[in-house]
């Protein structure tokens, strides 16, 4: 038993070992799977071309407040939540947020399969945000009714959490590396 575990750590390390880098071989081969692939073209301004993703325009500050915002909204449940929020424990707003969803539009048509168009997320999440922005806005208390609209709208904080795949892996595949 032990050789044969020791046989299946050391045969892919070997292989391994033995081809060319990924970035040498191509797609089909264990190379980069997106190598073939040419985005929809998208005039981005700032003199980068069509089909090159402007990420010069997207921060890490953006990716952060982005990140943290998503995890409010994903939260933002009940009237502990909208407190925390309202009184600064903590850190959202929406109009930061909002910013930061202005900055990630220089994705728009880049999808990457499976995940979809970051279109469609912005814009789910440009929804989700102004139905924050009322909920924040309220007095104490917030109506329940309003909590479950906001559920209904988000579709629940699993949902609010996996829209953001979309843009993370279209950031990945023309951003990051």
């Amino acid at each position: 038993m032990k050789k044969l575990i020791a046989l299946a750590l050391v045969v892919p390390l070997l292989l391994a070992g033995c081809s060319s880098s990924p970035s040498a071989r191509g797609p089909g081969m264990g190379g980069d799977p997106f190598a073939d692939q040419s985005p929809v073209g998208n005039s981005t301004g700032a003199g980068v071309p069509d089909g090159v993703v402007d990420c010069a325009a997207i921060s890490q500050q953006n990716l952060l407040d982005f990140s943290y915002g998503v995890q409010a909204l994903s939260q933002l449940n009940d009237q502990a939540a909208v407190d925390a929020i309202n009184d600064g424990s903590v850190p959202f707003d929406t109009d930061g947020f909002t910013d930061s969803l202005v900055q990630l539009h220089a994705l728009d048509g880049y999808a990457e399969s499976p995940y979809g168009d970051p279109i469609a997320a912005l814009k789910y999440y440009e929804d989700v945000n102004a139905a924050a922005s009322n909920l924040l806005a309220y007095g104490t208390p917030v109506p329940e009714g309003e909590f479950t609209a906001y559920t209904k709208l988000t579709g629940g904080s699993a949902q609010v959490l996996s829209e953001q795949a979309a843009i993370g892996a279209s950031y990945n595949a023309n951003c990051a590396g």
